[in-house]
């Protein structure tokens, strides 16, 4: 009886009795001996089963700063570890009347918007303005779309993580992904308080004050600035809030997953017996799947993403190099938008470009698993090209693949339309002085 685990006191207390009152023969002993063991396996099964599930619970709640910035923006994304259905009904419609109230303060500012590019008459920065807003919402609304697939994904990852046993320090990563919307957000407050004491501030004023609103439509002068910072700060502050919701959700995903695939890479190098290659393919196999819908659910939101930070980052650098040579005290805050521009770009290219690169040091090591394993090689061959055919992609809306030479190529092209749009623009003051 020295072989039963020490924790299957039912079984020892069993076998004690039962030895006192019965005579010993080797057949009884035997039995006892599989119950206990039997009862022992059980115990560790569920033992590790309930070890493995902490992981999957702790992954989905460090997504909670994200699932809260989601639920800012209207967007309510309820996963397995919140405790929603426990709350009672007053607390459920307060939230839901608070995510109208966030989504009514989004969709303010497109309005009054639209109201600005009709009264003001900077047409062009006034429409850029407006058409950036419209696809940054046409963003939102795609993540909306594939909520529920999204969750889907979430599960499936923590699934895996729980398959692998992934043990991080999901507790730092919630800090850190909270640290990082902190700051983005912080860059929206410096550059909203700078633009209060900016040159363009004083020339909407002078506009609006001039405006047909004023002149025909007797509307007071004096509430006209006013409503205009309204709109800007309900712009700035509140559209902000989905495009740091989704690039943070996107880097976080691609960064789990990229911590996974080189999990995985590192089980299938050490592998010694080839009686565990199948759990090690099947994680590989659901992450791949994963990544390929977690690329269907973002492709378009993150080109969004993409698209108005270069835009963004090339209007702020080039007003920051080229318009504010006079008075760069008043135009400080285009330093804000080129460091909140330049993060968003950065971060979503290299964390993609990270993780496909794992992806593929993964799918290579899977590959050459025949060769680990002589004795199986056709058994193992058959298996790869029958079910681990998919490539490892994160694509820009379907159509430009995610790399590192994607960065490099970015600023390069913001670099050349600079030089040329500062060329032409020389050119003709030299033109009009002449």
């Amino acid at each position: 009886m020295n072989r039963t685990c020490q924790t299957c006191q039912r079984c020892n207390h069993y076998t004690a009795q039962h030895s006192r009152h019965t005579p010993h023969s080797t057949f009884q002993v035997t039995v006892t001996m599989k119950f206990s063991n039997i009862f022992c396996k059980k115990y560790e099964v569920n033992r590790l089963l309930v070890y493995s599930k902490r992981y999957n619970i702790e992954f989905l709640k460090s997504l909670d700063p994200i699932i809260f910035l989601f639920y800012l923006t209207g967007l309510e994304i309820v996963l397995p570890s919140s405790d929603l259905r426990r709350k009672n009904r007053l607390y459920i419609q307060l939230r839901r009347c608070v995510r109208c109230v966030c989504f009514g303060i989004l969709v303010f500012p497109f309005f009054f918007q639209f109201f600005w590019f009709l009264a003001l008459p900077e047409k062009k920065v006034e429409g850029a303005l407006l058409f950036a807003f419209a696809l940054q919402s046409t963003a939102w609304f795609s993540i909306r779309k594939h909520r529920r697939k999204l969750v889907r994904v979430l599960k499936q990852i923590g699934q895996i993580s729980q398959m692998l046993q992934y043990n991080a320090d999901f507790k730092r990563k919630k800090w850190m992904i909270s640290l990082y919307c902190i700051f983005s957000y912080s860059l929206i407050i410096g550059y909203l308080s700078a633009y209060f004491y900016s040159v363009n501030r004083i020339l909407d004023f002078e506009y609006l004050k001039q405006s047909i609103l004023v002149t025909e439509f007797k509307i007071s002068s004096t509430y006209m600035p006013m409503f205009r910072d309204i709109a800007i700060c309900c712009y700035t502050l509140g559209n902000s809030i989905p495009v740091i919701s989704i690039t943070a959700l996107y880097i976080y995903l691609a960064a789990h997953v990229k911590s996974l695939f080189d999990r995985i890479t590192k089980r299938l190098r050490h592998l010694k017996d080839d009686s565990n290659f199948h759990q090690v393919l099947q994680a590989y196999r659901g992450l791949v799947n994963a990544l390929n819908c977690m690329d269907d659910i973002f492709s378009y939101s993150v080109f969004i993403l993409v698209l108005n930070s270069m835009v963004g980052l090339f209007r702020s650098t080039y007003s920051l190099v080229f318009l504010t040579k006079t008075c760069f005290k008043r135009n400080f805050y285009y330093c804000f938008s080129v460091l909140y521009y330049f993060i968003i770009l950065t971060s979503v290219i290299v964390y993609a470009s990270e993780t496909i690169q794992a992806g593929r040091r993964c799918r290579e090591q899977v590959i050459s698993l025949p060769g680990m394993f002589p004795h199986r090689y056709l058994e193992l061959k058959i298996l790869i090209r029958k079910n681990f055919k998919r490539g490892i992609v994160l694509t820009l809306w379907k159509t430009y693949v995610i790399d590192r030479s994607l960065l490099f190529s970015a600023f390069g092209t913001l670099v050349t339309y600079g030089i040329l749009i500062a060329t032409l623009g020389n050119i003709q003051n030299q033109e009009l002085f002449q």
